[in-house]
């Protein structure tokens, strides 16, 4: 048999029971079963969706922690940002994995100026000395820029 303490009193469970069973009546007897049904199942109802909207905020913020890590990590290495959402895993070690066989099957980036894309050349202004230099062939072969340099001026 258990016994409850209160303010010096001693209560067996019995009167622990009756004195519950008692005020249920009364409070029904004042506001009706009915009544307190309803507010029951209101409040049933409020727990349910605060239930809802807080799962829903969880997996929001996880959501949002993913997003966070993988623009971390594909800053970390070195891959272009748009990349980041396209990152598998939800693990710091699952999308440093995914990151780096990104990185490898993209291989290194192009020379720029070798190969097929040589880089933007400046011809060299010429002098008179080096006109005088060059053998007929070679004049006839940058003749275009000896007229530019001409005409603009440039030829000293």
């Amino acid at each position: 048999m258990v016994i409850f303490v209160a303010e010096d009193e001693l209560f067996t469970k019995e009167d622990v029971s009756r004195i519950v069973s008692e005020r249920l009546k009364r409070d029904r007897e004042k506001r009706g079963h009915d009544t307190l049904m309803s507010e029951i199942s209101a409040l049933k109802e409020e727990n349910q969706r605060l239930s809802e909207d807080l799962s829903s905020m969880k997996t929001e913020n996880e959501r949002s922690k993913i997003t966070q890590l993988r623009a971390r990590i594909a800053r970390d290495t070195n891959l272009p940002e748009g990349l980041a959402s396209r990152l598998a895993g939800t693990t710091e070690e699952e999308i440093k994995a995914d990151a780096e066989k990104l990185k490898e099957l993209m291989g290194p980036g192009p020379d720029v100026g070798t190969g097929s894309n040589p880089p933007q050349q400046t011809p060299k202004l010429l002098t008179r000395a080096d006109l005088k230099a060059m053998k007929p062939g070679e004049l006839a072969e940058i003749m275009p820029q000896i007229e530019a340099q001409l005409k603009d001026g440039t030829l000293k």
